[in-house]
């Protein structure tokens, strides 16, 4: 009876291990990693071109230097343009009034909607930000902690064809500082 015990703890370590190395395995494949050091933002900035999902998670280190008051370009997501249209703003992330981010992503019944959070970044000192599209919810967090969350995302705007990623996008002034981890 001992052995066969011993012989089940094994097993059942053995399988735990397995269970999760292809969980850390199928985690990673749905991640994709754009940028790992600190990219100055600059305006019309294009760092890569990928595919979107209706449901997504984005998260990135934002480093503000300066605070300005009119909106200043971050992020920028688009199949092309950034007009209130499909694929334009999937999402779209600037600071404002100082150094409050100002985030939109579109759905079905308005693709200029987003959450603002009502805190602002420490200047030249870096935040984790996620941004998390999914459940029917836009959710933002600041270094772990839950700041904006938005309950119109049943049907989150997405679009089949390649989106590019600006860091600093064409239409508006960049934002001083630096982005990372994106």
């Amino acid at each position: 009876a001992n052995g066969y015990r011993a012989r089940n703890r094994r097993y059942q370590r053995r399988w735990k291990r397995r269970v999760s190395r292809s969980l850390a395995r199928r985690k990673m494949a749905g991640r994709l990693v754009l940028l790992r050091r600190p990219v100055a933002i600059r305006r019309n900035k294009i760092i890569g071109t990928i595919r979107t999902s209706r449901c997504y998670q984005l998260t990135f280190n934002i480093r503000p230097t300066r605070a300005e008051g009119n909106p200043r370009s971050v992020l920028h997501f688009t199949t092309g343009g950034n007009s209130n249209k499909k694929g334009t703003r999937i999402p779209a992330v600037w600071l404002e009034k100082g150094t409050k981010l100002f985030i939109r992503s579109g759905h079905a019944r308005n693709f200029d909607d987003g959450c603002n959070p009502p805190q602002q970044l420490a200047l030249n000192r870096t935040t984790r930000v996620k941004i998390r599209v999914a459940g029917g919810q836009m959710k933002v967090w600041y270094n772990g902690r839950l700041v904006c969350r938005s309950n119109k995302y049943r049907r989150p705007d997405f679009d089949t064809r390649p989106t590019k990623v600006y860091v600093g996008d064409p239409w508006y002034g960049n934002a001083q500082g630096t982005v990372s981890k994106l």
